[in-house]
């Protein structure tokens, strides 16, 4: 009896990976035993102030337009001298008047520093130089199509819930994923054995990364969903990368999830990065931003099965297609990967979300420093630091310092660039970018133009003007319009005035849509790119 498309498919990945993880075990020299906490490591008194500050200047961020509505004509500093006098009376008047003050402060100042005031220089506010709309090569055919077929639905302004106000991108940013419950998913999940690729140690062959000396090797989980038709050869199989320390359950995830595979019939698979999430990582080399052969690996895996029913098994199949889709750090890992892999990439097209081609010019971004990197910067110092300080001591790294760091730039350039054998945060931002980073490790003029056009196939790059996290001067769009770039590029940039970082909350009633913007701009680039008969540039089959 001939084997369906769905049983050759689920056969192929399931003699690629492993059950479980300890199935996959690597022979490392035994790391040390997770504690959840060790007094070898604290967080910094500045660390926990940095962190109470972000919370409460990014709630104020949030209700200042609403409150400047309500009360536009109040003398501030009169409320500010009354309620420091009143207040006086019970407690010492000076402890309540720098308290009151440091509220005005965060009232008045913190909420302007925005995208549009506070770039990549980090001094004077100079605003995001990137043009608002669509920026592409009009000269590839390709990508004019699929112009063509996104412009009906790629404007945001149009579809913005309108209840929603401010103008730094942060009340957009967390309103979505306050309330957005999209469908939880049932996935299978299988560990994939890849290379342990240590610091900048990684594998030059991108085609096919998925170590087999149990010595060099390390094991990461991916959770597969197919239809409930099973798997079809016909339609897309689309491969996501979440942002940092997500995963397949959260929300944007599941929403594109939902609409790809229950709604299209396409195939989604999901990367949990490397440690994160709760898995193990038994070899020590944990999860960092400039690694890309976890990923690459991944793909391999996806593709390989997808092609199997098409070349296993005597009945004609459809030949499928894989495209992959990078969110926030995945939008970092996604783009680096195709500039790196160029021509022996295994993708046939790629979505960005929210994502960086230009790492290092965040981190001259004082809006995302203060209010939204605090925040992140303590999962990673609780899931990477408190359980293992003493290994991060041995590798050169200075615990206390990194118990300081109050925000990502900090963390990465104390705890991820020594730990992983970086010369420098630096050496570390530049091997994390599609594009040259600062110039300091890549001199060559027409860097940053060489290394986009490296990226060979189809590429859409999805961002806001006022994302609160990633600043959006991190896709250099000059270089897609630069006379001097003379090759034919595949990147297409729509940049949004508004969306935030991973929000683009649409309608009055947001909670019912869901992340229905980017989830439909990314699915519909797809499903075009998928139909076209036409010439793709990246040298696939």
């Amino acid at each position: 009896m001939a084997s369906s498309a769905n049983d050759i498919f689920w056969r192929s990945v399931t003699d690629n990976t492993c059950e479980t993880y300890d199935e996959c075990k690597t022979y490392h020299e035994p790391s040390q035993k997770l504690a959840k906490s060790s007094p070898e490591y604290r967080t910094s008194v500045r660390s926990h102030a940095r962190l109470a500050y972000a919370v409460l200047a990014l709630l104020l961020s949030i209700a200042r337009p609403y409150l400047l509505l309500v009360l536009p004509a109040i003398n501030f500093d009169l409320v500010l001298a009354i309620a420091s006098f009143r207040v006086g009376i019970f407690a010492s008047p000076s402890v309540m008047s720098y308290l009151l003050l440091l509220l005005w402060h965060m009232y008045c100042l913190c909420p302007q520093h925005s995208p549009r005031t506070d770039g990549a220089l980090g001094s004077a506010p100079h605003g995001a130089a990137v043009p608002i709309g669509w920026t592409f090569d009009h000269s590839n055919p390709l990508l004019m199509r699929l112009h063509a077929a996104l412009l009906p639905i790629s404007n945001y302004e149009a579809q913005a819930t309108p209840w929603i106000l401010g103008t730094n991108g942060d009340a957009v940013t967390l309103l979505p994923f306050l309330l957005f419950n999209p469908p939880r998913h049932s996935y299978t999940r299988r560990w994939l054995r890849v290379p342990r690729a240590d610091g900048p140690n990684e594998p030059k062959d991108l085609t096919g990364c998925s170590g087999n000396d149990k010595e060099e090797t390390e094991a990461v989980a991916v959770d597969i969903l197919t239809p409930k038709t099973g798997f079809d050869p016909a339609r897309p199989v689309i491969v996501l990368l979440a942002g940092l320390t997500g995963g397949s359950n959260e929300g944007y995830v599941r929403d594109m999830v939902q609409e790809a595979v229950h709604v299209r019939g396409m195939t989604a698979a999901v990367l949990i990065a490397r440690g994160t999430n709760q898995t193990p990582c038994s070899s020590n080399s944990v999860f960092h931003g400039a690694r890309i052969s976890d990923f690459a690996a991944f793909v391999s895996l996806m593709r390989k099965a997808a092609l199997s029913p098409h070349e296993t098994s005597s009945k004609v199949f459809s030949r499928p297609k894989v495209y992959s889709a990078g969110v926030s750090m995945g939008g970092i890992i996604l783009p680096n990967y195709l500039s790196k892999a160029g021509q022996s990439t295994l993708l046939d097209g790629a979505v960005v979300l929210s994502g960086s081609l230009r790492t290092s010019v965040t981190s001259h971004f004082w809006h995302s420093r203060y209010l939204w990197q605090p925040l992140l910067t303590k999962d990673l110092k609780d899931q990477f630091v408190a359980p293992q300080p003493s290994l991060l001591t041995e590798r050169g790294c200075d615990v206390m310092a990194i118990g300081d760091s109050c925000d990502l730039t900090d963390f990465d350039a104390r705890m991820v660039a020594t730990y992983h054998g970086y010369r420098d945060i630096h050496h570390y931002y530049d091997d994390m970018s599609a594009a040259s980073a600062d110039g300091k490790y890549n001199t060559k003029k027409g860097d940053c133009e060489e290394r986009l056009n490296n990226i060979c196939v189809p590429t859409l790059v999805l961002h806001a003007l006022d994302d609160p996290i990633i600043h959006a001067d991190s896709i250099p769009i000059d270089t897609l319009v630069s006379p001097r770039n003379v090759t034919r590029s595949n990147l297409m940039v729509l940049m949004t005035q508004t969306g935030g970082h991973i929000g683009w909350p649409t309608g009055w009633f947001p909670w019912d849509s869901g992340f229905q913007f980017s989830t439909t701009l990314t699915l519909n680039f797809i499903e075009t790119l998928h139909n076209d008969n036409n010439e793709i540039f990246s040298g696939n089959t």
